[in-house]
């Protein structure tokens, strides 16, 4: 399957001391979470920036998994990810 920009929505936008704006989005999709959290799934045109969250829940194949990335860049005309984890790295 392919990215559905119907299935984003923007849950919070916050501003951060330094002006900038972080936004954290959640996401629904049929496809499973080792597709949605691999590069070349969103693409650049959807409305993120560097370290903006999207929490990603996906059913494939009536299997439910949840997966959080981070956007880290954008190359090739997608955005690059990684999947989000917490400050001590587990």
């Amino acid at each position: 399957m392919a990215f559905n920009k119907k299935s984003l929505a923007l849950v919070a936008s916050v501003p951060t001391i330094s002006n900038k704006i972080w936004k954290s989005f959640s996401y629904a999709s049929p496809d499973a979470a080792a597709i949605v959290s691999g590069a070349g799934y969103f693409p650049d045109t959807a409305p993120m920036a560097i370290n903006d969250v999207i929490d990603c829940m996906c059913v494939h194949d009536g299997v439910g998994d949840r997966v959080s990335v981070k956007v880290t860049g954008a190359s090739g005309g997608f955005f690059t990810t990684a999947v989000n984890v917490d400050a001590v790295g587990t």
